[in-house]
């Protein structure tokens, strides 16, 4: 039964009485007719279930197809289908075993009957199991037929779904889009805020706060970004965790002020055209620092406000294209203060401009470009204070212009010129490549590297060899458009060199008009030397000499002491408040002293005034401050001031300072600095100058134009117009009668103020630069009035320092950059690319990690080690230098004959002149004349000859004073002529 072949089938033995059972069925009676009566119906139950078997298996194949669909549905019927396949193979098979043994069986007839009846009631039971099986399988295939209608019905249900989904996509594909495009605006806004968020961070450090406490309510705004609050049972959290927020906060804020500084570059680069530039320099902290602007024309960009107007007035970039500017580029510290640091300084700062900007995606999409030499091209004029370094630097910063003028000349005839044109050019900087290398032997003996060096050098001597010759073809009109630098000095600086000007002559006016000069300001250790001098009636020592020259006196120094005393620079000294509140009290309105502390323009002009009109005022407060005190007495300071408030000639020099103030000081600052004075072009300003000078002049030649009681405003102001105190004129002219100098120190005042005004305003005389300049020349160089940019970078940066004195020198430029520039109005125009601002945050991150304030400072550090070796070493030459002098002096036979003279050469002249300048001649004022003025031969005889003379006189004033001595140098002298005489 359990085999599934018939070729493993082997026969059964049978028992013997399975045998005779067998027979026994086989000989009962009407056996053969029952056989052939049951054959056929074996037959036919054979063939129906091979036909039942066809359709069952057909009937299975098609519900196997039908339900392939929904395979996972009826994989626990198709299991029972296989169960049932396997039972009726089997059943099928012991069929095919019965069938063999009953063949067997017919061939064995007699031996097989006896168990006849054995193998029947074993087929009986078979079929029995047929039936069963049969009805099973019916059971099963009614089971898998409801099974796969449901199936089928769920089909049906699945496809109208499907249908459903396939007309509801379109719409879904609408809503994605809309939903896409919504996603991409929330990006847009994202992005949007977050770059304003980065604005509004900029603009917090423009108010100046600091980087490190300022922003406290941003750090706790971001402080959940990145911890959670922690819960009762959590650990506390460690000082590296608490503090981690606001670090990466003020990190975040510093990033964003580097963006902000970095955009400034890019901004820079884009605008440079008809450039002027100018510079000033300061020292904080014993630290050179240096700050740079350039002044050009550029279009006002939507955001930005027009410089004079409200901040709410915007102008039309089209509108505005001829709207000078003045841009930061930074305050940068330097190694010292030279010219030459300067100018390169300027080159280091053109050349970040430069590759930040031909490096930014703003370039490349505008396919612009900017290289240094493009910056020295444009350069039209510089301007800043007076001193000779910022004349020197304005000079240098001309020869780069030159320079750069050549190269671009090269580059055109490179360009334009033939190979015959260029080929005595080129073969002229071959032969001399060739002369500095020592020859063709020697040229091919260098290293690849030396030849590339020679290839340069060689390149740029032909580069300027062109550049020359292209330039000398040009029209002189052209010539002197390429190569003209203008310079300009403040105006401010001006007016303010003019006071100090005319305060000097008016002071040495005393002396010259025979009369008393205002008592002496000394400081309080100075009072007590000459306090002591005055009681002894000895001669004046150099050091009490030294004490009068250096002690003040006058209008000026009585002003500055004010200033110390009534507005000190450190609020911690001086009256401060108390002279606010007692001078409000008396005045009935607000008042601060002028900021002589911090030598602000026309302070003390200002200061005089103040004092002038408040003289009473003023010597009834430092009364009371006196008398407040519980000694009653003066310190020596506010003695100082009592006495001057009531010294006669302090008061004279008062009051000039307050007729100059109100006839030249105020008019010109209403010019130069004055409201809506933003776009005035210094290099318009010589007309003014010359109003100046000519009236100044003409108060000289008629002072009443001041000191008369009728006085006006319209010949009395340079401008005519109204006064800017009509009461300090009206005060002087009340004091006049207490002051019987006025006039004429008024006149030496003003003498000296003329002669400064003439000085200082040179580069407007006829015939310079800036008077042959044409209007549109003037205009194209266009300068601001003063040095105010300047000036207020460089106060800016002190002020800034003194808050944040670990601050970065690259982070505050970048602070300030923005916040001059309007920076933030250029990125919100330009930056329209998403590429824009992941170029700032690269850059900044960048900067960030290049640690530039340590390299700027171990700059520092490098160039003081190398000044003091230098220094050394020099120090050292002349130790060993002035050693061998004195030992060849100490060795030197001197010769003081005049008949011995004649004979002497240059050299032994020079020796013998310098034996008597370290002997004899050491006190001022020197009587052997200087080297520089001892340039003959003839002229170094005559001084040695008067050298002898009174070295002969020094020793009879020596013996004199010192007899002792004069006899031991006798006994001396006879003793050396008496061994003379023995050899």
């Amino acid at each position: 039964m359990g085999r599934t072949s018939q070729q493993s089938y082997k026969p059964r033995k049978w028992s013997k009485a399975q045998v005779l059972h067998l027979r026994g069925l086989y000989n009962r009676p009407d056996t053969t007719s029952d056989q052939e009566n049951e054959r056929p119906v074996e037959v036919t139950t054979r063939t129906t279930r091979g036909s039942e078997k066809k359709v069952l298996s057909d009937e299975l194949d098609s519900t196997r197809k039908s339900l392939a669909v929904v395979e996972g549905s009826l994989r626990k019927a198709q299991l029972c289908i296989q169960v049932s396949q396997q039972k009726l193979a089997d059943t099928q098979n012991t069929l095919a075993y019965a069938d063999a043994a009953l063949e067997e069986s017919h061939a064995e007839t007699d031996e097989l009957r006896m168990d006849r009846e054995a193998v029947q009631a074993e087929v009986d039971d078979l079929r029995d199991s047929e039936q069963a099986l049969r009805r099973e399988n019916y059971c099963v295939l009614r089971v898998v037929s409801r099974k796969a209608q449901r199936a089928k019905a769920q089909l049906q249900s699945v496809r109208g779904r499907l249908h459903s989904i396939e007309n509801i996509v379109p719409k879904a594909k609408g809503d994605l889009l809309a939903s896409t495009t919504a996603l991409a605006e929330a990006d847009n806004t994202v992005t949007y805020y977050r770059h304003q968020n980065k604005a509004y961070q900029r603009k917090i450090h423009t108010l100046q706060l600091r980087s490190d406490r300022a922003p406290r309510a941003m750090q706790n705004a971001i402080t959940p970004w990145y911890f959670h609050t922690s819960s009762p049972g959590s650990r506390a959290r460690s000082r590296k965790e608490r503090m981690l927020p606001a670090y990466r906060c003020v990190r975040h804020f510093q990033r964003a002020i580097l963006e902000g500084g970095v955009a400034a570059k890019v901004q820079l680069g884009h605008e440079i055209s008809h450039t002027a530039t100018s510079g000033d320099g300061t020292t904080n902290c014993h630290i050179n620092f240096d700050s740079r602007h350039i002044a050009m024309k550029v279009d006002l960009y939507l955001a930005e406000p027009l410089t004079g107007t409200s901040e709410s007035s915007v102008v039309s970039p089209v509108t505005s294209s001829s709207i000078p500017k003045v841009r930061l580029l930074g305050v940068d510290s330097s190694v010292d203060h030279m010219s030459e640091t300067q100018v390169s300084g300027w080159k280091k700062k053109i050349s970040e401009i430069s590759d930040t900007y031909s490096a930014s995606p703003l370039a490349q999409r505008e396919s612009g470009s900017f290289r240094p030499d493009d910056f020295a091209l444009k350069l039209k004029g510089m301007n800043g204070d007076h001193a000779e370094d910022q004349r020197k630097t304005c000079r240098l910063m001309g020869l780069w212009k030159e320079e750069a003028t050549f190269a671009s000349l090269a580059d055109t005839a490179i360009l334009t010129l033939t190979w015959d044109e260029l080929r005595p050019h080129v073969d002229a900087a071959v032969d001399m490549k060739m002369d500095e290398a020592g020859g063709n032997a020697m040229w091919e003996a260098l290293a690849p590297e030396e030849k590339t060096v020679c290839d340069l050098a060689m390149m740029r001597a032909l580069s300027v060899r062109l550049g020359t010759d292209m330039f000398a073809r040009l029209p002189e009109v052209v010539q002197q458009s390429l190569k003209s630098l203008i310079w300009a000095g403040c105006s401010m600086h001006k007016e303010m060199n003019s006071v100090k000007g005319g305060d000097r002559t008016m002071q040495a006016a005393w002396k010259l008009l025979g009369l008393d000069p205002p008592i002496l300001l000394a400081n309080k250790d100075n009072a007590a030397t000459l306090e002591l001098a005055s009681t002894t009636t000895e001669a004046v020592s150099v050091a009490e000499e030294h004490v009068l020259n250096v002690s003040g006196r006058g209008g000026v120094k009585t002003t500055s002491l004010a200033g110390a005393m009534f507005n000190h620079k450190d609020d911690k000294k001086g009256q401060q408040d108390t002279h606010q509140y007692y001078m409000r009290q008396v005045t009935g309105k607000p008042f601060m002293f002028p900021d002589t502390s911090n030598t602000r323009y026309q302070t003390n002009c200002d200061a005089a005034t103040e004092l002038l009109l408040n003289l009473d005022q003023y010597i009834s407060f430092l009364e009371l401050v006196r008398d407040r005190k519980d000694k009653r007495i003066f310190n020596h300071m506010e003695a100082n001031v009592y006495a001057a408030l009531h010294d006669c000639a302090t008061l004279t020099e008062l009051a000039v300072l307050v007729l100059y103030s109100q006839a030249i000081t105020h008019p010109y600052v209403r010019v130069v600095r004055g409201s809506g004075t933003e776009q005035t072009n210094i290099l318009d300003l010589g007309p003014v100058h010359v109003q100046v000078k000519e009236h100044v002049q003409r108060i000289i030649d008629d002072p009443e134009l001041l000191l008369s009681p009728h006085v006006s405003h319209q010949t009395g102001a340079t401008d005519g117009q109204m006064w800017e105190k009509p009461t300090a004129i009206t005060t002087v002219h009340d004091l006049a009668p207490r002051l019987p100098y006025l006039k004429p120190i008024t006149v030496a005042f003003f003498r000296g103020a003329l002669e400064t005004w003439e000085r200082f305003t040179a580069e407007f005389s006829p015939g310079g630069l800036i008077d042959l300049a044409s209007a549109s020349k003037r205009e194209s160089a266009w300068m601001p009035s003063t040095n105010d940019a300047n000036e207020g970078a460089l106060g800016s940066y002190r002020l800034h320092a003194r808050r944040s004195p670990k601050g970065s020198g690259h982070l505050y430029n970048a602070q300030a950059m923005v916040a001059r520039n309007n920076t933030e109005a250029f990125i919100t125009e330009k930056f329209t690319a998403e590429e824009d601002h992941t170029f700032l945050r690269v850059q900044a991150r960048l900067i960030d990690s290049s640690k530039l304030e340590l390299q700027r400072r171990q700059a520092q550090i490098d160039f003081n080690q190398r000044v003091v070796d230098l220094k050394r070493t020099k120090d050292e030459d002349k130790r060993q230098k002035d050693a061998a002098f004195a030992e060849k002096i100490a060795e030197l036979t001197i010769v003081l004959d005049p008949r011995g003279m004649d004979g002497l050469t240059v050299a032994e002249l020079k020796l013998q002149l310098e034996w008597h300048r370290t002997v004899w001649d050491t006190e001022k004022p020197k009587k052997i004349p200087l080297k520089s003025q001892l340039k003959v031969k003839l002229s170094m005889r005559t001084a040695l000859g008067e050298a002898v003379i009174e070295y002969k006189n020094w020793l009879k004033v020596r013996d004199l004073s010192n007899p002792i001595s004069s006899i031991e140098n006798s006994i001396d002298s006879i003793e050396a002529e008496e061994c003379e005489m023995n050899e």
